[in-house]
């Protein structure tokens, strides 16, 4: 079960560190909480975890505000790739703990997964069914928005 709500605040928290009057800071919390809610529903009609699949939106471009911090841009081109410095965030560094402590090994893999493949232009061969479900519901959801 994930906590909604100690998301949001967790979400609110770490933003807060980035100057969320910024607007390019603003423009990516405000983009965060449309690409969750689209997760949301996206992932209920493929069936996957409407939760799981929220946090995937909530957490997807955690790796943007450093991008803005360190380069004050959101090119990846001309500064690092923002899926796997999400990543690596979230991940590498452990930032996930103040997200979401408690959720399961399982739900971990499809969120790292999703998160790390959502801005390539092609999946990588070799995804299990789920592992596809879950990019592309986060992959969808971030391309109409």
């Amino acid at each position: 079960m994930i906590d909604k709500n100690h998301v949001i605040s967790a979400f609110q928290q770490y933003t807060a560190a980035y100057n969320p009057t910024d607007p390019k800071i603003r423009l990516k919390i405000d983009h965060t909480y449309r690409v969750a809610g689209l997760c949301s529903r996206i992932g209920a009609e493929a069936e996957a975890d409407p939760d799981l699949s929220w946090l995937c939106g909530m957490l997807h471009d955690i790796g943007r505000f450093e991008q803005v911090k360190r380069y004050n841009t959101f090119v990846d081109a001309d500064s690092v790739d923002h899926a796997t410095l999400s990543c690596e965030l979230l991940f590498d560094e452990g930032l996930i703990e103040l997200f979401a402590p408690d959720l399961d090994s399982v739900s971990l893999h499809y969120l790292e997964t999703a998160i790390k493949n959502h801005s390539l232009y092609r999946l990588p061969q070799g995804l299990t069914e789920a592992e596809i479900m879950y990019c592309n519901v986060l992959r969808d959801a971030d391309k109409i928005d």
